[in-house]
C-alpha cells in the first residue's frame, strides 16, 4: 500500500496491491498543514467499493489505517510505515511453502534495521504477523512465530529479492522468498 498526502502538488491518494491488482483509491478530504489528518479513500475492486479510513497526527507521527472494506477479504491487514529520508520502507511480496503454504509479504525498514511479515495461509484458515532485525543483508528472529519457543526466521537479501527458511517451533518448517515490488 502506498498513501500519499500531496506529495506532488495537491493530489491525495492511496493505493493497495492486493491479489496482483491494485486498488486505486482517492479522497475528497482536504488536508490542512499543522492539524491532525483523517480521511476515508475509496476505489473500486472488482464492481464493488472498496474504503479505509488513514489518520496521522499534525507532525506526521503515528499513521494508521483504523478501518478497512475491501470485497471478500474480510480478514485484511494493514501495517503503516512511515518512510524518511533517513529511513527507507522497501515491500515484498512472495510465498513460503513447506509443510504449509501461503502468501509471504515483506516490508524492511532500512533505517530502524527491522523487518515484518504478514502472512496468510493457502487454505486461508489463518494470518500471522512476524517481525525481527535487519543486520546488513541479513535478517531473523527467534521464537517469534506466534510465540513458540524454537521458532525463526531467517533470510538474506541479494538485491530486490530475500528468500530463506522458517521452522514454527512444532516440527514445521520449510523456506520462503519475495521480490521487491515498491
Amino acid at each position: 500500500m502506498n498513501i500519499e498526502i500531496e506529495n506532488t502538488g495537491s493530489i491525495l491518494t492511496a493505493a493497495i496491491k492486493l491479489d496482483g491488482q491494485w486498488i486505486n483509491m482517492g479522497t475528497t478530504t482536504a488536508w490542512v498543514a499543522g492539524q491532525p489528518f483523517t480521511a476515508t479513500f475509496s476505489g473500486v475492486y472488482g464492481a464493488q467499493t472498496a474504503t479505509l479510513t488513514f489518520t496521522v497526527e499534525a507532525d506526521g507521527s503515528n499513521p494508521q489505517v483504523t478501518y478497512i472494506n475491501i470485497p471478500g477479504h474480510t480478514d485484511a491487514v494493514i501495517v503503516v510505515y512511515k518512510e524518511l529520508s533517513t529511513s527507507q520502507v522497501k515491500c515484498y511480496e512472495g510465498t513460503y511453502s513447506g509443510q504449509s503454504a501461503g502468501v509471504f509479504n515483506m516490508v524492511v525498514n532500512t533505517g530502524a534495521n527491522e523487518w515484518m511479515t504478514i502472512t496468510k495461509s493457502s487454505s486461508g484458515q489463518s494470518s500471522l504477523r512476524v517481525s525481527g532485525t535487519l543486520n546488513g543483508s541479513s535478517l531473523g528472529c527467534t521464537d517469534c512465530i506466534g510465540g513458540a519457543a524454537g521458532s525463526s526466521v531467517s533470510g538474506s537479501i541479494s538485491g530486490d529479492n530475500i528468500s530463506g527458511s522458517w521452522n514454527d517451533g512444532q516440527g514445521g518448517s520449510g523456506s520462503w522468498t519475495c521480490q521487491r515490488t515498491m
